[in-house]
């Protein structure tokens, strides 16, 4: 189960927002997206008009009957993505008695359980509840609100492609008095407040992008008044201010955060400048949580902290736009600002007392997703691994070299049950290795992988340093004698490894296996900001470019492939094995 929680922040609404930018702004309008309630909500969809393509049933409280209804106009509307706000009247007696209100939700799970199913796997983000406490006649009736909301999120959990969206929490952000409106709810029906209406809103923006958008890699900290209190070439170790109680303990819950962000999977960084010999005794300090091998890359020098992000952004072959910087000094923030304005620069408080909770905010803005990967819980350790796979390229007299002392294991398949939520991810934030940008989500996913007509291809590898999890999906789509590489996509972990030409000659001997009628193959290129690696990369595979669209310079520019797949030459590899479809070689597809 997936919680999105929102704190400080203000999502990106219309002309709603405050302090954003261009930069930042973010829009959904060609997902359709369907607002479903049991109340009118007329308001909160004015704030959503220009974020999303939106659909929501005519009448008042009629989001059963169009749940029900096959011939509904939420079905022939077809969303991509479903948001569910269910208010809880407290002056309505089914609530103040745990039968009644057990009865209530079962109807209403039942009837999201229909949803599911006839939705096929596309996300549906539902409010969680707000009973109020005071609707209950005495202290040991107000236990079975609690226990219906419990009731409530363990029904949920039981469904799939389901996500809560913390109404409540917001609601105790707000306070009630403020979230609601009286007026509103007897004028029209609509319990919700302007500021609480903004506030909903909100929360279904920022609750889609968790799904949908592209989240940053690294967060890259500063150390002195940081990650501790003082400075470490003045006041030494034992002056340092960190401790599990007192002043000291501000700094230790923001090293516990900074812990359990890197185990969901966000790469952590020093930036600091300090003498290395001077911080190094640090990470022996009885409440130092964070110890040296928990970082990624660590920049501990004199040099400007734009350059040396920049130099660890090559070091771990990602791009500026992957990382968030938070440091204390507001000179060194604004620097970073200006020379590397990719990056994203953390508002430190004023008020180190609410440092702990300036991370969590961070997290949740720019790094939180809806589930957490074996890739993600061990990215750390795999970035760490990479820059000894550099040392072993620079000492390597050519490429075979190289390749054959890593002693590479790769894996070739099609898509698993197991496989699709890091399908999802991969696909959702793959910049630089990504042929079309197409951002696939579940129910997308799950249609391919059941298409008769289309392959979903995934690709593992591994080495003498350990396991790269799956770091490539290609699409293949197959219409009479062609086969068009809808998507091909790779981590930027596992580029200047000739995976992708091995992914791909084993694709073409996949096709000739299972489609003997295709003779030939398409492919497309579109340029966006970010994916200049492979604006060549059909062309290296032997393929012609047939047709052009917008000019070279400008991203969008595309470029259609065409090549005879008995054309293309075979391709020798340096890999020490190459496991190509040999599980779908034995069983029929589905």
């Amino acid at each position: 189960m997936y919680y999105p929680v929102l704190k400080q922040e203000k999502a990106m609404i219309g002309n709603n927002i405050e302090n954003s930018t261009s930069k930042n702004k973010v829009t959904y309008r060609n997902r359709k997206a369907a607002v479903l309630s049991n109340v009118t909500v007329d308001l909160i969809l004015s704030k959503l008009k220009n974020e999303f393509n939106l659909y929501a049933p005519a009448g008042f409280d009629t989001w059963q009957q169009e749940v029900y209804n096959h011939d509904s106009g939420l079905y022939q509307f077809s969303p991509d993505i479903f948001f569910l706000i269910l208010y809880i009247d407290p002056y309505d007696e089914n609530w103040t008695f745990w039968e009644k209100g057990q009865e209530r939700l079962k109807e209403w799970l039942d009837t999201i359980a229909v949803l599911c199913k006839k939705t096929q796997g596309s996300p549906i983000f539902i409010s969680s509840l707000d009973i109020r406490e005071d609707i209950w006649d005495t202290s040991p009736q107000a236990m079975a609100g609690i226990r219906l909301e419990e009731y409530w999120i363990r029904g949920l959990e039981k469904l799939n492609h389901i996500y809560v969206m913390p109404l409540k929490e917001k609601v105790t952000e707000l306070g009630r008095k403020d979230f609601y409106s009286p007026k509103m709810w007897y004028l029209g029906n609509s319990p919700y407040s302007l500021k609480g209406s903004n506030a909903v809103a909100e929360l279904i923006v920022r609750s889609y992008f968790y799904t949908a958008g592209s989240r940053k890699k690294c967060l890259a900290v500063d150390l002195d008044n940081t990650l501790w209190g003082g400075v470490i070439g003045e006041d030494g170790v034992d002056g340092l201010i960190l401790s599990n109680h007192k002043e000291g303990a501000r700094y230790y819950d923001t090293q516990k955060c900074l812990k359990r962000m890197k185990e969901r999977g966000v790469m952590l960084a020093i930036l600091s400048k300090n003498n290395l010999e001077d911080v190094s005794p640090v990470f022996s300090h009885p409440f130092m949580l964070l110890k040296e091998d928990d970082f990624v890359g660590q920049k501990i020098n004199w040099n400007p902290k734009s350059q040396n992000i920049q130099e660890l952004a090559a070091e771990l072959n990602i791009g500026l736009d992957s990382f968030v910087f938070l440091d204390d000094n507001p000179i060194e923030r604004e620097q970073m600002k200006i020379q590397c304005p990719e990056v994203e620069v953390v508002d430190f408080p004023q008020d180190t007392t609410l440092l702990a909770r300036t991370v969590e905010d961070a997290y949740d803005r720019f790094f939180k997703t809806p589930y957490i990967t074996d890739e993600d819980r061990d990215k750390t350790e795999k970035y760490q691994k990479q820059r000894k796979r550099n040392i072993i390229q620079k000492e390597s007299a050519s490429i075979k070299d190289f390749l054959q002392r890593l002693e590479i294991v790769a894996e070739i398949n099609l898509i698993s049950d197991q496989e699709e939520a890091r399908v999802v991810q991969l696909a959702g934030k793959t910049n630089q290795f990504n042929t079309t940008t197409i951002r696939y989500d579940e129910k997308q996913i799950e249609q391919l992988r059941k298409s008769s007509d289309a392959d979903l291809i995934v690709a593992r590898m591994k080495d003498k340093f350990g396991d790269e999890g799956l770091t490539a999906i290609a699409v293949v789509v197959y219409e009479k004698e062609y086969a068009l590489i809808e998507s091909f996509i790779m981590s930027c972990r596992v580029m200047s490894r000739q995976f992708e030409t091995v992914i791909f000659h084993e694709i073409v001997k996949w096709i000739q296996y299972t489609h003997p009628e295709v003779q030939k193959l398409r492919a497309e290129y579109k340029r966006t900001a970010k994916n200049k690696p492979v604006e060549n990369l059909y062309e290296d595979f032997g393929f012609r470019v047939q047709a052009e669209a917008g000019r070279k310079s400008e991203i969008g520019h595309q470029k259609f492939y065409e090549v005879e797949i008995k054309k293309i030459k075979p391709f020798v590899s340096f890999y020490k094995e190459v496991h190509a479809f040999e599980r779908e070689k034995y069983e029929k597809k589905p």
